[in-house]
């Protein structure tokens, strides 16, 4: 099925939602891709996989439909980060068991990130938590959910070098809602702290967010 949700902030960024109905030959015949990345497809061997990588990129291709602007396909850079390969906007894509979600935007480094709420969130959240996160989430999975997104939204956006989640990327404390903005911190490698907005928006027994560089 095509995009179920699709949001624009401002003129410059949209981002939207595509839940995976499809087998994977009949995503990549929707996305029509050129050589390079039908190529990059095709060795994708899990079926589950390469649903979701299509998925996320037919989100994109949709998105710049809309914009009336063509897609010339999706490449990767040295640090596994996708880009469209005519540069015209940057991009960031996230999948899951169900759901693909993609984000473009004219001129800033973005980052995109789908999480279910899981309980398995629960094991790794000292490795993804400062100890003052910790205290603020007090074992709420949903909340837990909503800081493992938000910091995989900003590594995305950096993705430069290696990160520690529970040292480098931070997440003022905020109060649950179903979608907010939440203040937020990428240390730099001068030990100074940038800050970033990130958005959230819970979608089913999911949480999205996204954000752009300052």
């Amino acid at each position: 099925m095509p995009l179920i949700h699709i949001e624009h902030k401002g003129p410059q960024c949209s981002w939207g939602i595509w839940e995976i109905e499809e087998n994977s030959q009949e995503l990549v015949d929707l996305l029509s891709p050129r050589a390079s990345e039908a190529n990059y497809l095709k060795y994708i061997e899990h079926e589950k996989k390469r649903c979701e990588s299509a998925a996320a990129r037919l989100v994109i291709k949709q998105i710049l439909e809309q914009k009336q602007e063509e897609y010339f396909g999706i490449l990767k850079d040295a640090n596994n980060k996708p880009y469209l390969s005519d540069a015209s906007y940057n991009i960031s894509l996230s999948h899951t068991d169900q759901y693909a979600v993609g984000i473009v935007h004219q001129s800033k480094a973005v980052g995109i990130d789908v999480e279910m709420i899981r309980e398995k969130l629960l094991k790794i959240s000292n490795r993804v938590l400062s100890q003052e996160e910790q205290q603020a989430v007090k074992g709420d999975l949903e909340m837990l959910t909503v800081y493992w997104s938000a910091k995989e939204t900003l590594y995305k956006i950096h993705s430069k070098r290696q990160l520690f989640f529970n040292r480098d990327l931070i997440i003022d404390p905020f109060q649950l809602q179903q979608k907010g903005i939440l203040q937020a911190y990428i240390r730099q490698d001068n030990g100074q702290l940038k800050p970033h907005q990130v958005y959230y928006h819970k979608f089913k027994n999911y949480y999205i967010c996204f954000g752009y560089g300052g």
